[in-house]
């Protein structure tokens, strides 16, 4: 019982994995998507392979899951979702102020926060 404890609090993910299955979450990324101004990536622009990303993760907030003001567009190319969305490492990290990052043009990216602690 105390490893599967253990397990959730390493794993974050792994509670809230059925959240973004939901039809609400689904209908708001898909309508998110469809909107004119969201049809290139915030940081370079490009208008192929777009993903909606979560400014602040679903493992993080299930409850923004569905907030269109949690998300943002990214491209799938490495440089812009992984490490400007998630500074490398989609497993455990996300930026919290990447729209400031990708509004500013800036390459450096500012505040990194672990997925499974609270904080800024």
């Amino acid at each position: 019982m105390f490893d599967f404890i253990r397990y959730l609090v390493r794993n974050p993910s792994e509670i809230t994995r059925g959240t973004r299955r939901l039809s609400s979450v689904r209908r708001a990324m898909t309508e998110f998507r469809e909107e004119p101004w969201n049809q290139e990536c915030a940081w370079c622009g490009r208008r192929k392979k777009l993903e909606v990303h979560h400014i602040v993760p679903v493992s993080v907030a299930p409850w923004l899951a569905a907030d269109k003001g949690n998300m943002l567009m990214l491209c799938r190319k490495p440089a812009c979702h992984q490490v400007i969305g998630h500074n490398g490492d989609f497993g455990s990290r996300y930026v919290e102020n990447v729209i400031e990052v990708c509004a500013a043009g800036s390459s450096q990216v500012v505040k990194t926060i672990r997925a499974g602690k609270s904080g800024g």
